[in-house]
């Protein structure tokens, strides 16, 4: 059986999607799947002038790519994605919300 390996680039803005990038330019034994938005990964690919190729990924028929080659799954929905950022706002300005609240009580 061929060894899966899932791939999470982590923020965005970050490091995460151009380590993900020079991942995939080198030839792996096994099938490297990453969760991330394609386009950004795209984008990203663009702005460090490497060519890659992002290929939806179904498990039946998964076999390991050549180097430039990434399988990426999006699994989630729109509606999915829109809960994700109404969450993280929420999130984010409780947390906000929280740290003031510290800074005043201390």
């Amino acid at each position: 059986m061929m060894l899966k390996l899932a791939i999470t680039p982590g923020e965005p803005a970050g490091i995460g999607p151009d380590l993900v990038i020079k991942l995939a330019q080198e030839k792996w034994h096994a099938i490297l799947v990453v969760f991330a938005d394609k386009n950004m990964l795209e984008d990203r690919a663009s702005l460090l002038g490497i060519d890659i190729t992002l290929i939806g990924y179904q498990e039946e028929v998964a076999l390991p790519l050549p180097a430039g080659s990434l399988y990426s799954s999006e699994r989630r929905s729109d509606s999915r994605r829109a809960e994700y950022r109404k969450w993280a706002l929420c999130r984010r300005n409780t947390t906000t919300g929280m740290r003031r609240k510290y800074a005043r009580d201390v």
